[in-house]
């Protein structure tokens, strides 16, 4: 089996396990919330607390006894023994309220779970876009920083301060170099002037060239040496 097809099967089997927790993670929840529903319907609450109602009523009711007085031979007697009706009028209260509470705490619980749902919600969909605005930095194209470039650039377009014009122009170069040729002139000073030496050659030079150019007058030269012909 080559390297790929190793890893491939890894990741197939990481996959395959995170499938399986998920979906028995999700049965246990469903398997939860359908015994906790059952349990916790108004009608079911409701019994299960009037027997708890009546259990305890039958408990107490010993303990809030009232005598009844009778007259017997010009005297007053007990004659029985009745429930106090205080003691009733509390388990009537009781049980009207019990469905009201039930219902209260029914709507509680729902607005409850319609927040924290709304919430995951929220959280779902900034992950989303958070995930989209990494993938579109992460895919191949202009970087980030060519972008900011880029409208950087086109804002300062607008703006008329682009780099093109904050830039030296060639007539203001020209009259930079014109403006600054007087001081370094003067900095430079005077040009050195030709050597005395040098001048008095050079008007040697031009003499002997004058002489070549003339052309003979046939009489003899200063050694006496003959005539031209």
């Amino acid at each position: 089996m080559s390297a790929s097809n190793a890893l491939q099967a890894f990741k197939d089997a990481e996959t395959t396990f995170q499938v399986s927790i998920t979906s028995a993670a999700v049965a246990a929840k469903k398997a939860e919330t359908a015994f906790w529903k059952e349990k916790t319907q108004i009608d079911i609450c409701c019994g299960t607390l009037f027997e708890d109602i009546d259990k305890l009523y039958s408990d107490e009711k010993q303990h809030h006894l009232r005598p009844v007085i009778a007259q017997q031979n010009r005297q007053n007697v007990i004659a029985s023994w009745d429930i106090s009706p205080q003691f009733d009028g509390q388990r009537d209260a009781l049980v009207r309220a019990i469905p009201t509470c039930l219902h209260a705490i029914e709507r509680i619980v729902s607005m409850r779970h319609r927040a924290a749902n709304l919430k995951f919600e929220k959280k779902r969909k900034v992950a989303e876009k958070a995930d989209a605005e990494m993938a579109d930095v992460s895919r191949p194209g202009p970087s980030v920083q060519s972008m900011v470039d880029k409208a950087i650039t086109a804002h300062l377009k607008k703006l008329n301060l682009s780099k093109a014009k904050t830039k030296a122009t060639p007539s203001t170069q020209g009259s930079s170099k014109t403006s600054q040729t007087p001081r370094s002139q003067a900095k430079a000073g005077p040009k050195p002037k030709k050597p005395a030496a040098k001048a008095r050659q050079t008007a040697k030079d031009d003499a002997k060239k004058k002489g070549k150019g003339k052309a003979s007058t046939g009489k003899p030269n200063c050694k006496g040496k003959g005539r031209a012909t």
